[in-house]
């Protein structure tokens, strides 16, 4: 991971390169990981109430808010699935315009990955990743699309 590096370029271009190994793996699995977001407990995560305690101002967010919180997500993940084709020799290359997208893809699925598991804070510092363990696989990718999402701010 030590190769992962992310550019953008002054012809507002983002560039994702040194991708092989467990994070070609892990960016190939997001796809799959996005479309586990309509689970009932994951979508509880991802639609949560705003205020706790009343329950008809809830209730009117969700009729309000969760139609268009549903389009930007799957929206999100249309945008980086259309990206990761342009995937070339470790390097994908992608417009400034997608910079939002792949934030949210990459968030909804340490989300998805973080409730579908059981994920609590003292499970994000194991001592041991046994790559064996489907768990430990979800904790290292939450792990990975952690570093990603913090290289391409920091881009």
């Amino acid at each position: 991971m030590n190769d992962l590096r992310v550019t953008r370029d002054g012809s507002g271009e983002i560039q994702i390169r040194g991708l092989g190994g467990v994070l070609l793996q892990s960016l190939y699995g997001l796809p799959e990981i996005l479309r586990e977001r309509e689970q009932v407990g994951v979508r509880d995560r991802l639609f949560p109430d705003p205020v706790s305690n009343d329950d008809r101002f809830n209730s009117e967010w969700h009729e309000t808010m969760d139609t268009d919180l549903h389009y930007l997500f799957a929206s999100a993940e249309v945008t980086v699935v259309r990206d990761m084709a342009t995937l070339s020799c470790g390097s994908i290359v992608f417009p400034e315009a997608h910079f939002e997208a792949w934030l949210s893809a990459l968030n909804q699925a340490r989300i998805i990955l973080g409730e579908l598991y059981s994920v609590d804070e003292k499970d994000m510092s194991p001592e041991d990743i046994h790559p064996e363990n489907e768990r430990d696989q979800a904790l290292l990718q939450i792990h990975i699309y952690g570093y990603l999402l913090h290289l391409l701010v920091e881009a």
